[in-house]
């Protein structure tokens, strides 16, 4: 359980947090996690590895009541990522961009940057990776990382760490529009949870800071909206989703960095007493050759209050071959999770066997994973 440290209305006076209403309550939370992984490539012991990871997170948020009866809520993350990088680079540099300097640096970054206003069960959402989330793989009901995440690792070519690491085609991702900012409208029903998100520019850039108007288009990339739904439909044990979204751009028919491309989500998870059940679809289209297609069938079983195991598999492929490679396959990803809850700690461990990653054909690997996560 996580222990929030709740500041008054009136120690907020006191720290001279202006503009927070008098029966406003703000929340500090957070959670770090911990974990080791290891990489064995086939037929190929130059690219196989074993490394810590961690990530860290401080949240930040607020809610109360707006003096015409509504509520709001506000909030913000800075989260920690990543391996610690250290030593000099030079602007454009590819290890880490931005400028020359010097320093050590851990992946520090924004999320979850939010203003809602609340009247009833509508929300209107001014935000960045807040509002309904299909960044998710719900056939995945134990252990901390999904199957794209185990998956990650495995080298181009078999000649040592030197060659990049391909990506998984497996789809965790279908080009959402909640990791960009927009203002999205939330109606809460008996039977779930409908969204619209707009995205006036669906821009990895940072946005700009008030008033300051020297970046008038961040890039190459249009509007964006996304369609959300997440439920029970009414029916006891039931967690379906469903998501679509449209990207527009300057060239449709394009790919690259002006993308026109469509994305969709859906499936469901399903409790039968200590039994969980799941299924999602998930793909990406654009007019040129860039569907990627990725299924993937779960089941979990809780032996006890604190032990579970889940069993995933997933299968992605994709209607353009690898780039590069002579031959291809689908990517398929078998994968066993065991939790355990010590209270304040959860801990597991999960192991993956991937086969064509990326598309690659014999491009195949094993997996391990133990971690830790605390929040507090």
């Amino acid at each position: 359980m996580k222990n929030k440290l709740l500041i008054s209305s009136a120690l907020a006076g006191s720290l001279m947090f202006a503009g927070v209403s008098a029966n406003a309550q703000t929340t500090v939370s957070g959670n770090l996690n911990v974990s080791y992984k290891a990489v064995a490539v086939e037929g190929s012991k130059a690219d196989s590895f074993g490394m810590f990871g961690k990530e860290s997170q401080i949240n930040l948020q607020s809610k109360g009541k707006l003096n015409n009866g509504w509520d709001y809520a506000a909030g913000f993350s800075i989260e920690m990522d990543g391996t610690d990088w250290t030593g000099s680079y030079t602007s454009g540099a590819t290890d880490y961009p931005g400028g020359a300097t010097t320093g050590n640096f851990a992946g520090a970054h924004l999320e979850n940057n939010y203003i809602d206003i609340i009247s009833g069960n509508t929300t209107v959402s001014f935000s960045i990776d807040h509002f309904q989330n299909s960044d998710f793989t719900i056939a995945n009901k134990v252990g901390f990382a999904d199957p794209e995440d185990m998956a990650a690792g495995i080298q181009v070519g078999t000649t040592g760490s030197s060659n990049a690491a391909r990506a998984p085609l497996f789809i965790a991702n279908t080009n959402s529009a909640y990791q960009f900012w927009g203002v999205g409208v939330s109606q809460k029903t008996d039977v779930g949870t409908f969204g619209i998100l707009y995205n006036p520019n669906a821009s990895t850039v940072t946005m700009n800071d008030i008033g300051n108007g020297a970046t008038k288009k961040m890039d190459q990339a249009n509007s964006r909206y996304e369609i959300s739904f997440r439920g029970d439909l009414g029916v006891k044990g039931l967690d379906a989703f469903a998501f679509y979204n449209n990207s527009a751009t300057d060239t449709p028919g394009t790919v690259g960095s002006t993308n026109d491309v469509t994305g969709e989500r859906y499936g469901f998870a399903y409790n039968i007493g200590n039994v969980t059940v799941a299924a999602e679809r998930a793909r990406t289209n654009a007019k040129t050759d860039l569907a990627i297609t990725s299924d993937a069938l779960g089941i979990s079983y809780a032996a006890t209050k604190d032990l579970s195991v889940g069993y995933t598999h997933a299968k992605s492929k994709t209607g353009a071959s690898a780039t590069g490679s002579s031959t291809y396959g689908d990517e398929t990803i078998k994968m066993i999770s065991v939790g355990y809850s010590l209270g304040a700690i959860t801990t597991g461990v999960q192991f993956a066997k991937v086969a064509n990653m990326g598309g690659y054909a014999t491009s195949d690997g094993d997996f391990a994973l133990a971690y830790l996560r605390v929040g507090f």
